[in-house]
C-alpha cells in the first residue's frame, strides 16, 4: 500500500512526539568492555563463563555474564585466529608466529586462562586457522590440512581428506576456517579460496576421514549445526561481485544446496537463537533470518560497530564482539519482577503502544499479563486481513517485549490485537518504507 507525500507528512507531524528512529537493532545493548582492542572470536561454556580473544594478545574472560570483565596475560602479542574452551579450566587459543619459521602455535591453559603454556603445532609453515577439541585428549587443527591429536597435544597426526567430485581443482586442500563437532563422531567445517570456491568439510568417523566438496565462488566462513542432519554455512565475496553465499545440507552431507542472497557483504559469523532465528553479523551490520535461513533481512548495528563474531549460549543469551573492544550483549524479551520495577511497569493487563513507531525496518511491542493465561497477539493492515502472528501460546505471568521484523510488508498503517483471558485490546503503527 502506498501513501501520499501529504498523508505521510499529516503522519508525522501527529506523531512526532513519539518518533524514535533505531539506531541499530533493539534486541542489542552495549556493555562495559575492558579493552580498546579490537575483538574477534569468542568461546563460552554456558550462559555465564566465556572468553574473548582480539588483536595485540588480548584474552578477557567473564564468569557473570558478562557483568564483568577480567584482562588475561596471553604472553603474546601478535594476532590470534581462534580461541576454545571445553570447561572452565581447560582452554587454547591459536596463533601465528611472525618471527621464523612462521608457523602456527598453540596456547594452552589449564586454570582457565590465568597462565598460558606455548604448546607444538605440527609442520613447519602449516598455518591453521581453526582448533577444537572434543574432550580433553581428542581435538583437532584445521587450516591448509587437518591434523587430529589423541593425547591432549603431544603428539599430532594428519587424517585422510578426499574429494567428493573427481574432476579438479582439488577442494579438500582448499584453507579450512571454522570446524564444528555435532558430537564425538560427527563434525563439520568449512573454508575455502576467495574467487575459487567455498568449501564445505565432514566427517562421520570421529575426525578420522574427511569429505570435502566445493560450493559457490567464494569462502564460507561460519557453520551453525541444528541437529546431526541439518546444517547451514554463510559467507560472502569480499570484492561485491556475488551476493553473501549460503550453503546448507539436510541430510548430513548426502547433498548440498548453494544459494546467493541478495544482500552484499561478508558474513563473518553466524550463531541462532533458535531453531527458527539466525543472527549473522558482516562488517556493521546485522543479518536476521525468522526461519532457519531461508530469507534474511539486515540491520545496522548499535553505533555502526564492525562486528565480527557472534554466540548464542541459549534463547535468551547471546553476545556479539567487534571493533574497539565493542562487546554487545543480546536483551531478552521477558522481563522479572526487578527489571519491571526498574521500568516503573504497572500491573494488570495492558498493551502498550510499540516503539519507535513510525518504524523502519523494527518495532517493539511491550505487554504484561498478572496472571497465567493464552496469549495470542497479532498484526492486521485496514482491510482487517491477518498479516502475522507475534504470541500464540500459554505465557506465565510476567512482562514481555515481542520484537516484530515485518518481512517482504509495504509501508503502511498496520493494528496490532493482544486477548489474554477477557482482556482485549488493539493498538495502531505505521511501517515506513
Amino acid at each position: 500500500m502506498k501513501i501520499s507525500l501529504t498523508k505521510y507528512y499529516l503522519i508525522i507531524a501527529i506523531l512526532s512526539p513519539i518518533i524514535s528512529f533505531p539506531q541499530g537493532v533493539l534486541n542489542w545493548e552495549v556493555i562495559n568492555s575492558p579493552t580498546s582492542h579490537s575483538l574477534n572470536k569468542m568461546s563460552f561454556i554456558n550462559n555465564n563463563i566465556g572468553w574473548i580473544q582480539g588483536e595485540g594478545g588480548t584474552i578477557i574472560n567473564t564468569s557473570d555474564g558478562g557483568e564483568s570483565w577480567s584482562t588475561l596475560y596471553s604472553a603474546v602479542d601478535t594476532f590470534m585466529l581462534d580461541i576454545f574452551f571445553l570447561n572452565e579450566n581447560l582452554g587454547w587459543v591459536l596463533f601465528w608466529d611472525l618471527l621464523p619459521p612462521y608457523t602456527s602455535k598453540i596456547l594452552k591453559t589449564t586454570d582457565g586462562g590465568l597462565n598460558w603454556d606455548i604448546e607444538f603445532c605440527p609442520g613447519e609453515n602449516t598455518f591453521f586457522q581453526s582448533v577444537y577439541f572434543i574432550d580433553s585428549t581428542t581435538g583437532f587443527l584445521a587450516g591448509s590440512d587437518i591434523f587430529k591429536t589423541s593425547d591432549g597435544g603431544i603428539n599430532w597426526f594428519e587424517v585422510n581428506v578426499f574429494d567428493v567430485d573427481t574432476i579438479p581443482p582439488n577442494f579438500a586442500k582448499f584453507p579450512l576456517k571454522k570446524m564444528v563437532f555435532y558430537n564425538n563422531q560427527i563434525g563439520y567445517a568449512c573454508g575455502g579460496r576467495l574467487d575459487l570456491a567455498g568449501v564445505f568439510w565432514w566427517t562421520k568417523d570421529g575426525g578420522e576421514n574427511w569429505l570435502a566438496k566445493g560450493l559457490g565462488p567464494d569462502p564460507i566462513n561460519d557453520i551453525q549445526i541444528f541437529d546431526s542432519l541439518t546444517v547451514i554455512g554463510l559467507g560472502g565475496d569480499p570484492e561485491g561481485f556475488y551476493g553473501i553465499g549460503q550453503v546448507n545440507t539436510s541430510d548430513g552431507g548426502f547433498t548440498w544446496n548453494y544459494n546467493e542472497l541478495a544482500i552484499q557483504g561478508v558474513v563473518n559469523a553466524v550463531s541462532f537463537r533458535t531453531q527458527l532465528e539466525g543472527w549473522a553479523v558482516k562488517e556493521d551490520k546485522f543479518l536476521l533470518s525468522l526461519d532457519t535461513g531461508k530469507e534474511w533481512i539486515e540491520f545496522n548495528t548499535p553505533g555502526n560497530v564492525l562486528l565480527q563474531d557472534i554466540i548464542f549460549t541459549d534463547s535468551l543469551t547471546g553476545f556479539a564482539v567487534g571493533s574497539n573492544g565493542t562487546i554487545l550483549k543480546y536483551l531478552p524479551s521477558v522481563l522479572n519482577a526487578d527489571e519491571r520495577n526498574q521500568r516503573n511497569i504497572p500491573e494488570g493487563f495492558y498493551l502498550k503502544h510499540n516503539h519507535p513507531n513510525p518504524f523502519n525496518p523494527v518495532t517493539t511491542i511491550n505487554y504484561n499479563i498478572p496472571e497465567p493465561c493464552f496469549v495470542t497477539l497479532k498484526v492486521y493492515d485496514i482491510l482487517s486481513n491477518e498479516i502475522a502472528t507475534l504470541i500464540d501460546e500459554e505465557k506465565p505471568t510476567g512482562n514481555y517485549d515481542v520484537t516484530w521484523y515485518p518481512v517482504n510488508i509495504p509501508s503502511g498503517i498496520y493494528f496490532y490485537q493482544m486477548k489474554a483471558g477477557k482482556f482485549i485490546e488493539t493498538k495502531k503503527m505505521l511501517l515506513i518504507r
